[in-house]
């Protein structure tokens, strides 16, 4: 049996198991999307931000009520509201699905890039094989597998720094295809601020290799981020950048970054496969820069769509890797890995099916590339295969349906509660509040750190609690639980103890009441 065939068979049993995580993942989504309450915190603020982005309340002042920051970018936001009312779907509804489409379309740009990416000489077979391989492999991610069950900006954003990542590669065989790469960076940024990390890392190496393309790109991403930037600002008075910007930079606490370690161990096949292709990539392109003079270097790598995509990918691995470090904001989550694992997953697809052609005018030694490339190529697979099998102890426990169903009963009682109060109410839980006919008030997570780093004064929302002027207050634990203590400064927990002074445990919460 030869090597094509080897690994055309190691791809097809890898597949099987694959396909295993595509269908939970579908399972997980419908059940997802059946679920009309909050599965994550964040989904019930996007909601309303949505709900306000017409209205003179969107990105305005924090020092009245509503007490609302407008964390991200608005591109999500408008994609949900647009699709809500193409389609009369509930918001939430319509949110969860934008994401679940979105990390869909993310496997299959990921394919599309890995089949371009290929060698020459592959095959049909293996192009398709390869390609399905990475592409679905997403789909055992754990921070990817929760986050795109979200209504959360993530998945879109990640989506479409990859059209545009995919384009920007594109565009050295058709140059005009730079604008649109462009076009689809300042989306992304647009959808989350801080995806930066793919066009600094496609747009740098082509300032060295096409210099005027690279320019191109860069120049058509200024323009366009700055004319929506400035008619953002023109529309919210300048407070569009307060907001993005200023309001939403949490404390950074390091000790943070020791939570990722249990996503990292159960990932630890997929890690030491991410390792292997680094290395392998970067000893590549030493060799190539060690034996060849620069212009060659530039000649060769810039005529070669595999070599191209395979360092392109490089550097985007390496910027998105120190990324990781904010992790370490109070408040951030595992969403903050997902653009690594995008680019650690990409760099192992371009760079697993290599072939000893692609160095061919560089590399004297072909022959001894090949039998390297090939044995590379067969411990991937390999440590993907153990990936694959070993992820399958995790993901069972993430399926959302069996977390929640016991507590549908309890959480449509404390909806009903909260829609009879004649008052406004103060939730942790604030796709309740929207789903039961109220607004958001206040944001608990965001307004603790504005007020640590002295960035908001409380004083006139404690008057309005002392005032009694909320129907009740819904938290996540109460003082002395780690949560609740981040969420509710000293003087704001003081004051729902003096005025909302009756608790109830309902659906795992604490309903703070007032006297009667």
């Amino acid at each position: 049996m030869n090597y094509r065939k080897i690994t055309s068979t190691a791809m097809a049993v890898v597949l099987i198991g694959l396909a295993f995580t595509l269908a939970l993942f579908l399972t997980q989504s419908l059940a997802s999307l059946s679920f009309p309450f909050e599965i994550d915190y964040g989904e019930g603020i996007v909601w309303q931000q949505a709900l306000l982005f017409f209205s003179p309340k969107a990105y305005g002042s924090i020092d009245k009520i509503p007490f609302i920051v407008f964390h991200y970018t608005p591109l999500y936001h408008l994609f949900v509201l647009g699709m809500a009312k193409a389609t009369g779907w509930d918001m939430l509804f319509a949110g969860r699905c934008v994401s679940i489409f979105a990390t869909l379309m993310i496997a299959t740009v990921i394919g599309i890039l890995i089949n371009e990416a290929m060698p020459a000489d592959a095959s049909k077979k293996h192009r398709v094989l390869a390609s399905a391989l990475i592409g679905l492999t997403i789909f055992s991610i754990l921070p990817i597998f929760d986050w795109s069950q979200l209504m959360r900006v993530d998945m879109l954003a990640e989506l479409l720094t990859l059209i545009g990542f995919w384009l920007g590669l594109k565009s050295y065989r058709r140059p005009g295809l730079i604008y649109l790469a462009a076009f689809f960076f300042v989306a992304a940024v647009y959808a989350k601020q801080n995806m930066v990390a793919a066009p600094i890392a496609l747009f740098g190496l082509m300032l060295w290799i096409r210099p005027k393309l690279g320019a191109s790109g860069i120049a058509t991403s200024v323009v366009i981020g700055l004319l929506v930037l400035g008619m953002m600002s023109y529309l919210t008075s300048g407070q569009f950048i307060n907001h993005i910007l200023y309001y939403n930079i949490n404390t950074f606490d390091w000790g943070r970054l020791r939570h990722l370690f249990p996503t990292m161990i159960s990932h630890v096949n997929l890690l030491a496969a991410t390792f292997v292709v680094l290395i392998f990539g970067i000893v590549k392109f030493g060799r190539i820069f060690l034996k060849n003079r620069i212009p060659e270097v530039r000649s060769v790598i810039g005529s070669n769509q595999g070599l191209l995509a395979l360092l392109s990918t490089l550097i985007y691995f390496m910027i998105a890797t120190p990324m990781l470090i904010l992790f370490a904001k109070e408040g951030a989550n595992l969403n903050y890995t997902i653009e690594w694992f995008v680019a650690s997953v990409l760099l192992i697809g371009i760079s697993i099916f290599g072939s000893a052609s692609e160095f061919e005018g560089v590399n004297k030694n072909i022959h001894s590339s090949s039998s390297i490339l090939k044995i590379k190529s067969l411990t991937i697979l390999l440590l993907i295969a153990l990936h694959v099998i070993s992820i399958g102890r995790y993901l069972p426990e993430h399926r959302l349906f069996d977390d929640h169903a016991g507590k549908m009963v309890q959480l449509e009682n404390l909806c009903n509660r909260v829609r009879s109060s004649p008052k406004p109410v103060i939730s942790d839980e604030l796709v309740m509040l929207l789903r039961c006919g109220k607004s958001v008030q206040w944001e608990s997570a965001i307004f603790a750190q504005l007020e640590k780093n002295g960035m908001w004064n409380p004083s006139s929302f404690i008057t309005e609690i002392r005032a009694q002027n909320f129907g009740m207050f819904i938290t996540v634990g109460e003082r002395g639980n780690p949560l609740f203590d981040s969420r509710y400064s000293p003087a704001v927990a003081d004051a729902i103890d003096t005025a909302y002074p009756l608790k109830q445990r309902i659906a795992g919460f604490i309903v703070h009441l007032p006297r009667p």
